[in-house]
């Protein structure tokens, strides 16, 4: 039996009307996606103003937003594998400039939560051949967990119910530059940080045992110091 064969015409049209299904499907499951990450910052568009204005505020964040959050992401833990992206333009000796705009989340990059992008100039001291107009790599490295561990604590803290008054974070780092220069020969000194210290200064109502616990939460899920695991950390809190 023979098969009738489809005229061109029609098979263009049939191979249009395919392409255009496809990428109908493309932008629903995308758009789904995008819905879903705003969802943990306002749960569904079903939630009152009234309502929103009535929730916890803790540490300057909204608890139940928080909690939405956590929900969501055990609903759709898709939504929860994130990318970040740099991008750092060479000056000229140690000075660099970093941009920070784009991001991805749950396979969907955001071009638009971010109208500017953020810029970070670093360099090195005078006494290491820098002109001083940054911060060299490891002190943004070591800003960059202090940033990290902070907002941990406001972060769980929220969660746990523990207002924070005041929080210093701060990070000591121990680097061998024998190591960069490559003495006293290649690969006898770790070029990186050889020990990581931190210290809080923490003001509370809470309890030293809940702040303790606050702390250890802070570090153990902190993205940065974890990228950071193969140097020895050690801390201390300090309640005031």
């Amino acid at each position: 039996m023979r098969r009738s064969r489809i005229p061109q015409h029609e098979f263009e049209e049939q191979r249009k009307k395919g392409r255009k299904e496809r990428i109908f499907l493309v932008q629903h499951v995308q758009k789904r996606e995008f819905i879903l990450h705003r969802s943990y910052c306002r749960l569904n568009s079903s939630v009152s103003d009234e309502h929103m204005m009535t929730q916890k505020i803790v540490n300057g964040l909204n608890v139940q937003e928080v909690q939405a959050l956590i929900e969501a992401v055990k609903k759709e833990p898709g939504i929860a594998q994130a990318r970040f992206h740099t991008s750092t333009n060479w000056i000229t000796g140690f000075q660099n400039q970093a941009s920070v705009k784009d991001f991805t989340l749950g396979g969907v990059t955001n071009s638009t939560s971010r109208t500017e992008p953020f810029t970070v100039v670093g360099d090195h001291p005078q006494e290491l051949l820098g002109t001083n107009k940054g911060p060299s790599s490891v002190e943004l490295l070591l800003a960059a967990l202090g940033h990290c561990i902070a907002s941990g604590f406001s972060t769980y803290g929220a969660h746990m119910g523990i207002p924070i008054k005041s929080l210093v974070v701060e990070i000591q780092g121990d680097v061998d530059l024998q190591g960069m220069l490559a003495l006293p020969e290649p690969g006898k000194v770790r070029p990186g940080f050889q020990k990581i210290r931190a210290k809080y200064y923490i003001q509370s109502e809470a309890t030293r045992e809940q702040l303790q616990q606050l702390a250890k939460l802070a570090e153990d899920l902190s993205p940065t110091k974890d990228s950071l695991r193969a140097v020895p950390f050690s801390s201390e809190l300090v309640v005031k």
